[in-house]
């Protein structure tokens, strides 16, 4: 498993894209847990080639 980058998605305005992305960033938040990211961030976590962060801990 890796940490995905953004996804892409279409919205009717710019509100709309900023709740849709407000709701998608929590869900991300929320899968990864913050103890996760916060070892990716400091370079802690094992990398695959290409750099996709790999999900062994």
């Amino acid at each position: 498993m890796t940490i995905p980058g953004a996804s892409f998605g279409s919205a009717a305005t710019l509100d709309d894209a900023k709740t849709q992305f407000k709701a998608a960033r929590q869900a991300f938040k929320d899968k990864h847990g913050p103890e996760r990211l916060a070892k990716v961030l400091r370079g802690n976590e094992p990398r695959e080639p290409g750099g996709a962060v790999s999900a062994v801990s």
